[in-house]
């Protein structure tokens, strides 16, 4: 890390974070189940989904766009499939409340699958995922985002960047854990850039103009392509995905379709959307995403033990593969798994950006802040 991170404590943060979201009315349970899952993304690396969101988050409760003491209820229900509402709770908390449920489903029938409406923003969706390993399931998360990238030919957003994630259980080698953005990168990635004040490369963004641009300002004000896309090659199979997660998570729901939105209300080319800094206005009318989760016990299908073990042996066999000289070969969720072994050792690293915007919520908030980096 550079000069610009110090390093936290794992507790000084859980701490904080659980008073942050109490302040602003969420149950305990709730703040820290929220609290959790931005933890947990800090310790696997997911900088642009981990405690930096806090602000965010507790801005939009305070808003009144994410209700504080939600109670998300199931809607629709059969012995294999859920519809939840999540009467706008906060996505940290309704997502993981959906998992479980999901969880518990699939012990009894082998597999379930739960669709959620009514919620916000969900953060890292892999760690949903995560959640059925413990039970030697398989878990499969996606969720649906706001119009940002392109469609396949298109010259305006009309997609989100349209998370997918699956783990898979293994035995002793670090479990398969891919989470995907359906865009040639997540968004979450162009905002971090702007935080380290370092350029993006060529190909992760148009400008407002819709020229490739190296400046993740004005690739924040432009749009962003489908995954495989270049701006001189056009890609189907990117497009494809995301527009999969937005039927899942958007139509399966009920909820607004990003195309519907997209061509209702087009956002003009270099609008801004999004980004870290809290204090960033917030749009009139908000896209509410949707979520789409499923967990499969794997001994529906055969002896968990035997599985886990043809798992362990084929990442195994991809890790013994000779390299080009910028390995060892990984495999996904190798490196997140590390680092998070690593960082419950000996702390999670935040940008001084991060620091100073906990800093300014608890002063905000009237809180005790005990996080390093304050004036």
């Amino acid at each position: 890390m550079t000069d610009n991170y110090l390093t936290v404590a794992v507790e000084s943060l859980r701490g904080f974070g659980q008073s942050a979201f109490a302040s602003v009315g969420m149950s305990a349970e709730d703040a820290a189940t929220a609290t959790d899952v931005l933890i947990r993304a800090d310790l696997r690396g997911i900088e642009t989904h981990g405690m930096v969101r806090l602000p965010v988050y507790v801005n939009r409760i305070r808003k009144e766009l994410i209700n504080p003491r939600a109670r998300p209820h199931i809607v629709r229900e059969t012995p294999t499939t859920l519809l939840v509402d999540g009467d706008r709770g906060l996505g940290l908390v309704v997502s993981t409340w959906t998992m479980d449920r999901c969880i518990a489903k699939a012990k009894e029938m082998g597999s379930a699958w739960a669709a959620v409406r009514h919620t916000s923003h969900a953060g890292a969706i892999g760690l949903y995922a995560m959640r059925a390993l413990a039970h030697d399931m398989i878990g499969i998360c996606m969720t649906a985002a706001g119009p940002r990238v392109r469609a396949t030919y298109g010259t305006q957003r009309a997609l989100g960047t349209n998370p997918l994630a699956v783990a898979i259980p293994s035995a002793t080698e670090p479990p398969f854990m891919l989470d995907m953005a359906t865009s040639v990168v997540a968004q979450g990635k162009i905002e971090t850039a702007v935080m380290h004040g370092e350029p993006i490369p060529a190909g992760w963004a148009l400008d407002p103009d819709g020229q490739p641009t190296t400046d993740p300002e004005r690739g924040l004000a432009g749009d962003s392509l489908p995954l495989g896309s270049t701006p001189e090659l056009a890609s189907y199979k990117g497009y494809g995905l995301a527009l999969m997660v937005d039927l899942f998570c958007q139509v399966l729901t009920g909820m607004e379709s990003a195309p519907v939105r997209a061509l209702a209300r087009p956002l003009s080319h270099g609008q801004p959307v999004f980004v870290g800094d809290p204090a960033t206005p917030l749009p009139a009318t908000p896209f509410v995403p949707g979520h789409f989760f499923a967990a499969l016990r794997v001994d529906a299908f055969r002896p968990a033990a035997e599985f886990k073990a043809g798992v362990d042996q084929t990442l195994h066999s991809l890790h013994a593969m000779p390299h080009d000289g910028n390995g060892p070969v990984r495999t996904p969720g190798d490196a997140e798994h590390r680092l998070e072994e690593e960082r419950r050792r000996h702390g999670i690293p935040l940008h001084t950006q991060s620091l100073t915007w906990l800093h300014e919520l608890a002063k905000e908030l009237d809180i005790p802040c005990h996080l390093p980096g304050g004036s």
